[in-house]
């Protein structure tokens, strides 16, 4: 039976500060994943003649084992081995984002097919396309220009998880953005974008698309967004959703979305104890809106205020 060769670009995608270096099987250099510091890059990265990726850290005195690489790119060590290819033909889809000026400075590449599919990204450097992601600061959301153009004209943004939503929403006539890289990945400047608009994130039914999604609104409503979240009817994202013949007023909202003046004590209090038990979070909560005497409570970035507190 013919082998698959483990994807190195999608394996070097995971890296950052990549470069060629030597030959042989070592043919590329990284910063070390494992570590926050190595500014000379000391892990190498090559590939056997049978197709397994291999990793060597030259950090001393402890230099960092494969396993452990493994465990900081995200990656079982077995996927870096040569097993048997997935059956059927495999699709190439390229997501091309673009800086405020509407410049190329990352890709994601998707490549699907088999029952399976496979990440990876690329940066624009000299002209080209270039296997490695570009430093987390610099990644932009996805259709950027777009995306700014809607909130300086008051519009609503609808912020997803994954490209293909986005061209699913685009093709229904309303601006969309995702982040790259998947859940878990919002950066803060992807917030300061979205400061001030009005923002419908579409959360994905799973755990992490859930816990993704709320994060997100919790930051966009930080800096002040009105945010709104909502869920695929049918399916576990916005394309199965549209897929099913259903349309964005088929949405359903998101109970843990929803934010008020309850929701915000309990965030309040959260970030001032984390390690309050549920229950009485919600008893504190339900106290200082008793005390609020059914008065709309005014927030700032501090917290609650009360009256008398500026007297």
């Amino acid at each position: 039976m013919p082998q698959r060769v483990p994807d190195i670009e999608e394996v070097l995608s995971r890296f950052q500060r990549v470069r060629r270096s030597g030959t042989g099987i070592w043919k590329w250099a990284a910063a070390c994943p494992c570590r926050q510091d190595d500014r000379n890059p000391s892990c190498n990265i090559g590939q056997t003649a049978s197709g397994q990726i291999v990793f060597k850290c030259h950090r001393e005195p402890d230099p960092c084992t494969q396993e452990e690489i493994c465990d900081a790119i995200g990656m079982p060590p077995d996927d870096l081995r040569p097993n048997a290819p997935p059956s059927g033909a495999q699709r190439r889809e390229e997501y091309d984002y673009v800086d405020v000026e509407g410049r190329p400075v990352l890709r994601v590449v998707r490549l699907s097919g088999g029952g399976s599919k496979r990440f990876w990204q690329e940066h624009y450097e000299n002209g080209n396309w270039e296997t490695g992601a570009v430093p987390e600061d610099e990644r932009p959301l996805y259709h950027l220009p777009e995306v700014l153009a809607q909130v300086r004209d008051g519009g609503t943004v609808y912020v997803v998880e994954g490209e293909k939503d986005v061209h699913t929403l685009q093709a229904m006539g309303v601006v969309a953005t995702t982040n790259s890289g998947g859940a878990g990945r919002w950066l803060p400047h992807h917030t300061q974008s979205l400061a001030g608009a009005d923002v419908v994130v579409i959360a994905d039914k799973d755990e992490a698309g859930l816990s993704h999604a709320l994060k997100v609104a919790r930051e966009l409503r930080e800096a002040g967004a009105n945010v709104e979240v909502s869920e695929a009817r049918i399916g576990n994202d916005v394309s199965d959703h549209v897929g099913a013949g259903l349309g964005l007023g088929d949405l359903v909202l998101v109970p843990a979305g929803i934010q008020d003046d309850f929701t915000r004590y309990i965030e309040f209090l959260d970030g001032l104890d984390p390690t309050l038990p549920t229950e009485i979070r919600f008893q504190m909560a339900r106290v200082l809106l008793d005390e609020a005497e059914g008065d709309q409570v005014p927030w700032t970035s501090e917290g609650p205020t009360r009256r008398g507190d500026d007297d």
